[in-house]
């Protein structure tokens, strides 16, 4: 199944980005991923990618690589067993697009004075910007075309993630 996965520290233009790229492929069905601490994930993670949504292209905001981040820098620990996320990371690695919002520093943190964030992401948005950053570093050899880093400031990025969500999704080249 396809899917598209958009990443990034609260404050990257995630969800705007997903609302433009619906407005741009109307086949496409936001999936908020809002599972906490709390969430069993051993059966939760699997649930998510085997659900079906009716011909439609789910598009996540965040999903998988949002735990690897937040979890060890704002609960310490990773949830989920090892076997789990090797079998979660290579079905997304063989099936997904993975979409990394990354604007400057300085628009993340003016952007977090304007919205609500999460508890913990202000003290902490240094060191998940790290994190992210340093996780997203290795994705393309992964994902390969499947991968694009995007910053909302340039109309080009934006461009871009369409031209290659349209070869990925459509399966041509305009």
């Amino acid at each position: 199944m396809k899917r598209v996965i958009v990443e990034g520290v609260d404050g990257s233009g995630k969800s705007t980005l997903i609302e433009n790229l619906i407005s741009e492929f109307h086949f496409l069905t936001p999936v908020v991923n809002s599972a906490g601490p709390e969430q069993d994930f051993n059966s939760w993670w699997p649930e998510v990618l085997s659900k079906e949504y009716d011909g439609l292209v789910p598009i996540h905001d965040r999903f998988y690589y949002s735990e690897l981040v937040y979890g060890p820098i704002l609960r310490g620990k990773l949830l989920g067993d090892k076997k789990i996320h090797i079998e979660v990371r290579n079905k997304l690695r063989r099936e997904a697009f993975l979409i990394y919002c990354r604007p400057t520093l300085k628009s993340i943190l003016q952007e977090s004075q304007v919205n609500e964030q999460m508890e913990g992401v202000s003290t902490h948005l240094v060191g998940l910007l790290e994190g992210y950053d340093k996780l997203m570093q290795m994705q393309p050899v992964y994902y390969d075309h499947r991968f694009i880093v995007y910053d909302w400031h340039y109309k080009s990025d934006f461009n871009t993630v369409v031209r290659r969500l349209e070869e990925y999704l459509l399966g041509y080249v305009r």
